[in-house]
């Protein structure tokens, strides 16, 4: 009888690890959509155009304004599906959220490091209050809601750690995605239209802004909306439905996708309310990246590497750069975006060194 039992465990084991083994090698495959990896690098390119100010020059306003103004909503919604998208395979784990929000720390504080310099230089930080609540509210106002311990793009680490730990927490507890579609919703609306909200809605509106801080869009309350976007995109009916019917969702997508920037460009980009048209932008965009059907090329992990390390690194080179070529946003904009390739590159070749294993952080 014992040996029976002894047999049963032994099959039982087996099988379990084996299930195990095939979940985390579903999982490894994930991130392999080279849609997404081309779709990255392309708006990384657009995050530039940002803040080099490209945008204002007639070429960059008039053919890119659309994916100029989508392109951090879309790095949102592409994280939270391959994050969701390990979840909806292994589970809903805290243990997975865990690792994800040490992968985003880790991520967050390799580039404070590199930043540290320009941060101890600027000293524009007031952390001393009169009161313990008031120092409480600064330090919960630049670790949480803006920009952490502020250094440019790092409120999208703040706002992706929130966003995904709030979604996740509300879908572990089985909220129906609609309760927390409306919900997401509601602090997007809250965020760019607070004076079409509630009297209270608009009070509390005000009093971030005054008190915790005035670009409420680069906040984790945007970011709510994308992450469960991502979520949703990332369930097993979305996801099956696209990989059956791929060509269709190619063309289909594609086709809405032209139709939608040719009526920007006929109305002259006159859109100037981008917020409501991401809502229809922003997955168009992304289920047609992800219906891409690419042959296999080793340089789509280089690409997904680059696209984080020029978000984060074109910070930096503009600090220079901007001395430099003050007026001139054009060639501007190419000096900072070839710079972050190259240095790019070359901390991609240093990483393979022994003892500089730690770059690996940086992306």
């Amino acid at each position: 009888m014992k040996k029976t039992m002894h047999f049963f465990g032994f099959v039982y084991q087996k099988c379990y690890f084996c299930k195990q083994k095939q979940r985390l090698q579903h999982t490894m495959k994930i991130s392999d959509v080279h849609g997404f990896d081309l779709l990255k690098f392309f708006m990384a390119t657009m995050i530039v155009a940002i803040h080099t100010n490209a945008w204002e020059s007639p070429l960059f306003h008039t053919l890119f304004w659309p994916f100029i103004r989508s392109a951090v909503p879309v790095f949102f919604v592409l994280s939270a599906f391959l994050y969701f998208k390990k979840q909806r395979a292994l589970g809903f784990s805290l243990s997975l959220l865990l690792q994800f929000v040490k992968r985003i720390c880790m991520l967050y504080f390799f580039w404070f490091i590199m930043n540290l310099p320009f941060i101890l230089y600027q000293s524009h930080y007031d952390l001393v209050s009169n009161t313990l609540y008031g120092n409480i509210l600064i330090v919960l106002k630049y670790l949480f809601f803006f920009q952490f311990f502020g250094y440019p793009g790092s409120w999208f680490f703040s706002g992706l750690v929130i966003g995904v730990t709030i979604i996740t927490l509300l879908k572990r507890y089985k909220v129906s995605d609609f309760f927390v579609g409306l919900i997401c919703l509601y602090c997007y609306s809250f965020t760019w239209w607070p004076e079409y909200m509630s009297d209270i809605s608009s009070a509390f509106h005000q009093w971030w802004v005054e008190n915790i801080s005035p670009k409420v869009s680069m906040s984790f309350w945007v970011a709510l909306l994308w992450c469960f976007m991502g979520c949703l995109i990332s369930s097993h009916s979305i996801v099956s439905l696209v990989d059956r019917h791929r060509n269709s969702f190619f063309h289909y997508s594609g086709l809405l996708l032209l139709i939608i920037y040719l009526a920007y460009v006929v109305m002259d980009g006159t859109i100037r309310d981008y917020a409501w048209m991401n809502l229809i932008l922003v997955p168009v965009i992304v289920l047609f990246f992800y219906s891409l059907d690419l042959p296999d090329w080793n340089g789509y992990k280089v690409l997904r590497v680059m696209s984080i390390e020029i978000y984060m690194l074109h910070f930096i080179v503009l600090r220079f750069v901007r001395r430099l070529f003050p007026d001139d946003v054009v060639l501007k904009y190419f000096i900072v975006i070839l710079t972050c390739i190259l240095l790019s590159w070359f901390l991609i070749r240093l990483e393979r060194i022994k003892g500089f294993k730690w770059i690996s952080y940086s992306h």
